[in-house]
């Protein structure tokens, strides 16, 4: 399934929501969940849980943001749609903070994703495979096929 990437909370919560219903999970399962480890109590209402559901919550924590995804037990492709979606830095750590190394891979993402050619070679690799059927090892064989390109192309550049 293709998900049209939108920024703004307002995106979030409606995803929040398609993800709760395709595990067929109802709204006081998930504030059940929630309600265990959450010490905010505007998070373990339904009636909020309801409201950012229909975009109407336009502020949210990125601890918040983790909780809920632990609550609907997201695939690692869902939840790096949600933190998309709020409009999130995905490499980070959980309380929001941005190590080196993580800077280091936000931008190397970056550089790759915005060169047509790379773009290209990544569709080419993934030969019309949905990412989300995509193991671990598939998905680094890519990228590493992808980084020999770029690699050989600097060389020739010298």
């Amino acid at each position: 399934m293709t998900r049209r990437r939108q920024s703004g909370n307002q995106h979030f919560g409606p995803l929040v929501k398609e993800i709760r219903e395709e595990k067929g999970l109802k709204l006081t399962e998930i504030i059940g969940r929630i309600y265990d480890e959450s010490e905010s109590s505007e998070l373990r209402s339904e009636q909020w849980l309801r409201n950012l559901e229909q975009g109407r919550v336009k502020k949210i924590s990125r601890d918040d943001i983790e909780r809920i995804c632990r609550a609907l037990e997201c695939t690692p492709e869902q939840k790096l749609q949600l933190l998309m979606a709020a409009d999130r830095m995905i490499l980070c750590e959980p309380n929001g903070d941005i190590t080196e190394d993580a800077l280091l891979l936000n931008r190397a993402i970056y550089t790759l994703y915005n060169s047509p050619e790379v773009r290209q070679a990544m569709a080419d690799l993934r030969q019309d495979r949905v990412v989300e059927k995509l193991n671990d090892e598939e998905i680094l064989e890519i990228v590493a096929e992808v980084i020999a390109l770029v690699r050989r192309k600097t060389e020739d550049m010298r």
